[in-house]
């Protein structure tokens, strides 16, 4: 049987190590343990892609692009240097090996720089492998990150519940904002949580918010989130009984009032048509001592038609 052939491969600082090269009955197939085929995307895949990155919310991307690259057998080039060979190495299958790496980081650095946007990737389109962009990228945008500590606890002492707007959808706000907080990695006990909830409650809601502070058994955010959400259905639904109440007494005020107008004459339907006011159409002259003459007569006789 023939011997194994063998080549010296360095990785990086690494001092050299000596591989097994197998052999291949081909050479465009050639495929070591160390630099497995590099897989294409599924459709599943395709469906992982992160958003692109745009210099916010750094960690989340990260972890998603993280796992995006496991799915595609890539993730490895984010942490290894490319291999190096003696110079007075010219062993086919190693240099096969060696440009099989280089493909697969070229791949897995086209698809980080495809998930930025194209002023990021103007910016980091000159590193040289995946692990030098991913590195340059983790340094500038964890770095910034820590100060969204602070910023996320600030948007949590400034955010104010209102009255005009529903309740649910504020209190998802300030849970969102909590979850924000626990991200960046600072822990919150749940106690804190609820009475920070139950503080922001707006002012239309200062009964029952004084009526959670006595309650002395405990309470779990996800118990008062459920409370929450009934208290606020329930006062919905005395705001529309309300509304309808109102809008019936209005319909019945203004029938009465028809009805009334309709039949205030019932009794005699015809009083008052073509009724005519007193009117002067006489002279009368006084005499000389002062009493009215009296009116001359100025009709036709009956009897003699005079």
């Amino acid at each position: 049987s023939s011997e194994t052939p063998t080549a010296q491969v360095q990785f990086g600082n690494q001092p050299p190590v000596t591989v097994t090269i197998p052999v291949a009955t081909q050479s465009e197939t050639v495929t070591t343990t160390q630099f497995p085929t590099v897989q294409m995307p599924s459709a599943t895949s395709v469906g992982l892609l992160p958003d692109k990155f745009d210099g916010r919310s750094f960690k989340m991307w990260q972890k998603k692009m993280h796992f995006y690259l496991t799915t595609l057998n890539l993730e490895k080039y984010i942490r290894e240097d490319c291999p190096t060979l003696p110079a007075d190495n010219t062993d086919f299958h190693a240099l096969a090996s060696v440009d099989a790496w280089r493909h697969g980081d070229f791949l897995c650095k086209g698809y980080i720089q495809s998930r930025l946007v194209d002023q990021l990737f103007n910016v980091f389109s000159n590193a040289a492998t995946s692990k030098e962009l991913w590195d340059s990228l983790d340094k500038k945008y964890r770095s910034e990150d820590a100060g969204s500590q602070k910023n996320a606890v600030a948007k949590l002492e400034n955010y104010k519940m209102v009255d005009s707007r529903p309740l649910m959808e504020q209190v998802d706000k300030v849970h969102n904002l909590l979850h924000e907080i626990h991200a960046e990695g600072m822990r919150l006990c749940e106690t804190y949580q609820v009475a920070c909830m139950i503080e922001k409650l707006p002012p239309g809601f200062t009964d029952f918010k004084n009526y959670l502070k006595l309650k002395r058994k405990w309470m779990s955010m996800e118990n008062l989130i459920m409370r929450l959400r009934i208290e606020s259905t329930n006062r919905m639904n005395l705001e529309a009984a309300s509304a309808q109440n109102r809008e019936n007494n209005a319909n019945l005020a203004e029938h009465q009032t028809a009805k009334k107008g309709k039949w205030q004459n019932k009794g005699n339907p015809d009083k008052g048509k073509g009724k005519v006011g007193p009117q002067n159409t006489q002279k009368f002259k006084k005499k000389a001592g002062g009493e009215p003459s009296k009116p001359r007569f100025s009709g036709t006789c009956n009897y003699c038609h005079k």
